[in-house]
């Protein structure tokens, strides 16, 4: 026979009913076919080898149209038969010396021949080949070098040998969960069987619950057998082993880690040397993982290696404090930890309720400066039930906070004995004190700066800050801190700056705003509420500066904007410029009244000099009038301002529609009347007037003045004293005194 065709293989779809299929190439027998049934349920595909004459049976072996086999289960629909000719590579045929010449099995040796050639022509195209137009050098190097190598090619395109990368060598780290009393018994169970052989105790890492293992808890690990050295301890209720070798953990093949790949800048670079990462020491961040063992352990490392702590985008909970003390170090280099975050939204660092939680760290001055320079920016500290400190700092300086939110504490930041310090985009709310900073042993706190800071909401205080030397704050807002029972906290108020001991002696206590937005502060009991701001100091001479600032009162808050609380007859400096102060008529303002003035001196003793420039005051009821009337005592200097003042009354009753500055008006005759200040001018005869008149053609005049009386005239355009309904008489601000 002839070998016609060169068809040497078929393939058939299963359908689960199906026995029968043909062979469609010549075969000389039936033990020269070879049937492969292969799965494509499975991931990857599996294939089996058959049995002939168990599996499948065979007929027409030397028919050279072919012939067909029967397979005793018939393939599902998932399943391929693939039929493949399996001639052996033999020669069998033998001549005898002077015997006939035996064409008919001399054609079949031939015919096998070809087979052979055909089932070598089907494996090779399943191989790999080089086109015929190159010449490369395909010739592999000896065992020694290819050994733990991959194959690959060069720059010139030939076949060389590769490090393995982690890919390829090891596979995927993988995490076993044991649950008591399904998996194991606690105080019983000393063993767990895994998934797979890790092949050494270097590749895995065990944790009971949320409490890490060493390798030293390790008795053995017998292929997939991991034996503890005792049992698993009773009220464990879930044990994690992850397993992976080597390669899979991170570490890179020998000869892997190129020059560029650690080049200053690349991403390598930058892992290694610039942060530490918290799902590296073993953060889940799923909100749900006790993450407390581990982020306590990535706070340890970054900060005994001086590192940057990346916290990446998760909920971690927790369940107690996370500590930092280095308190003992009494030399350089200092021991030092940052905090960075993938934003306050997105990186959150949450506590369950209890007393327990927050953040502590401690600095040294042990024989040195505070511990400085350091930064914790762009995360999240949150807790739901008002207990406990979010952030504690002590001894530190050139401390920055940055893109903070710090939410639900009773005290939301705790500053001691800290200096240089500043805040940025710091979010403060639903605590009960948002920020308290006292000095303990140093001379801190000094220099604490805020920019575009949020402290609000807060139940009893946004800010208190005891014997601050130097406390800026820029922008932001200052607003809604408040107690709305009025019966828990007392007193309220919005911020408070306390100076109680003469040991702020690095010059004089000083305060300044700028452009904050104060609102809402205080408390709806009479009496509880302070002020917006209140400057108390009862130890040091002092200065406090506001400028630019909005204070709007609000619903139905009826306490001071900014409060003077002075004890000791020291000087006390005051700058009020630009300021906005309004109390609208909404949300059930009780109304304006001289006992709430927008700015008050509590004591009448000290001597406070104020300077009042280009200030708003919406009702000058509430207006300071620095005459001793509202809450303003008579020792209160108003060193220079442009308030000037006004007065509008009617010309037959002499009823005050509106004024400031102005205790009364009386009338003296037809047009005449005498208005009484409510300050005494420094210079009788220097003020300029000027006024209107209603009901008729007129204006009024000053002929004579005092320094506590002004006497008006109001004349018709003939020059008479007239009674006009309406007199209006203004002038503007003394010169400075």
């Amino acid at each position: 026979m002839t070998v016609s065709s060169s068809t040497s293989r078929a393939d058939y779809n299963g359908n689960g009913a199906t026995t029968l299929f043909p062979v469609p190439f010549y075969f000389l027998d039936p033990t020269h076919i070879k049937v492969q049934r292969t799965d494509f349920s499975t991931t990857p595909p599996t294939t089996a080898l058959l049995v002939l004459n168990s599996d499948y049976t065979v007929s027409g072996a030397g028919v050279q149209q072919g012939g067909s086999i029967i397979t005793a289960i018939a393939p599902t629909a998932g399943q391929r038969i693939t039929i493949l000719r399996n001639v052996p590579f033999t020669q069998l045929t033998h001549y005898v010396p002077n015997d006939p010449f035996p064409a008919a099995t001399h054609e079949q040796a031939l015919d096998q021949l070809t087979m052979e050639v055909q089932q070598i022509n089907e494996v090779a195209t399943h191989a790999l080949s080089f086109p015929t137009y190159e010449t490369p050098q395909a010739t592999v190097p000896p065992a020694s070098i290819r050994a733990s190598t991959m194959l690959g090619f060069d720059a010139n395109g030939n076949a060389t040998y590769l490090p393995v990368p982690s890919s390829v060598g090891a596979g995927d780290l993988r995490t076993d969960v044991f649950t008591a009393g399904v998996d194991f018994t606690s105080g019983v169970s000393a063993s767990v069987t895994l998934s797979r052989a890790p092949g050494t105790v270097n590749n895995i890492s065990i944790h009971f619950d949320a409490s890490w293992q060493g390798p030293d808890q390790v008795s053995s690990l017998n292929g997939a057998v991991l034996t503890f050295t005792a049992p698993i301890p009773v009220g464990v209720q879930k044990v994690y082993v992850t397993s992976g070798t080597t390669v899979s953990l991170g570490a890179p093949s020998i000869g892997s880690v190129t020059d560029a790949m650690t080049a200053v800048g690349s991403g390598l670079y930058n892992r290694v040397h610039d942060y530490i990462s918290a799902k590296d020491l073993g953060c889940v961040g799923d909100g749900v993982h006790d993450d407390t063992a581990a982020m306590q352990a990535a706070f340890n490392e970054a900060n005994e290696r001086g590192k940057e702590l990346f916290i990446p985008a998760g909920t971690y909970r927790l369940t107690d404090a996370i500590n930092i003390d280095n308190s003992g170090q009494s030399t350089f280099p200092q021991l030092r930890i940052s905090v960075r975050g993938e934003g306050p939204q997105n990186s959150v660092l949450h506590w369950d309720n209890g007393p327990q939680g927050g953040l502590s760290i401690v600095g040294s001055i042990t024989g040195i400066a505070a511990t400085s320079m350091q930064t914790f920016r762009d995360f999240s500290v949150i807790k739901d039930d008002g207990q406990s400190i979010g952030m504690f700092f002590k001894s530190h300086a050139h401390l920055l906070l940055e893109n903070i939110w710090i939410l639900g504490w009773s005290t939301g930041i705790d500053y001691e004995d800290v200096q240089e310090s500043i805040q940025t985009n710091v979010d403060a709310q639903y605590n009960v004190t948002g920020l308290h900073a006292a000095r303990l042993n140093f001379s801190l706190p000094n220099a604490l700066s805020f920019y575009n800071c949020t402290y609000g909401n807060n139940k009893q205080a946004g800010i208190d800050a005891i014997n601050v030397n130097t406390f800026t704050y820029i922008g932001g807002s200052i607003e809604s801190n408040n107690d709305l029972t009025g019966s828990t906290y007392n007193p309220v108020w919005g911020c408070r700056l306390l100076t109680d001991s003469n040991a702020v002696n690095e010059g004089t206590a000083s305060g300044t705003f700028v452009g904050t937005y104060f609102e809402r502060n205080g408390s709806a009991t009479d009496g509880i509420g302070k002020a917006d701001l209140w400057y108390a100091n009862y130890a040091t001479e002092s200065t406090l500066v506001v400028k630019g600032c909005t204070f709007n009162r609000g619903t139905t808050f009826g306490t001071n904007q900014i409060l003077i609380d002075t004890v000791g007859g020291r000087r006390h400096k005051v700058v009020l410029e630009g300021n906005g102060h309004s109390a609208p008529p909404m949300g059930g303002y009780p109304g304006a009244s001289p006992s709430r003035p927008y700015v008050k001196v509590y004591n009448p003793a000290d001597k406070v000099s104020v300077v009042d420039l280009a200030n708003f005051y919406q009702s000058s009821i509430e207006a300071p009038n620095y005459a001793g009337a509202g809450g303003m005592p008579a020792s209160v200097v108003c060193a220079e301002s442009n308030l000037g003042g006004w007065v509008r009354f009617n010309g037959l009753t002499c009823e005050i529609a509106k004024s400031f500055g102005v205790l009364s008006v009386t009338k003296t005759g037809t047009g005449a009347y005498t208005v009484t200040l409510a300050q005494a001018q420094p210079s009788p005869g220097s003020r300029a007037y000027f006024g209107s008149v209603t009901g008729g053609f007129g204006l009024p005049q000053v002929p004579t003045e005092s320094a506590s009386q002004v006497n008006v005239v109001a004349v018709n355009a003939a020059g008479i004293p007239t009674d006009f309904a309406v007199v209006t008489l203004c002038w503007a601000a003394d010169s400075a005194a």
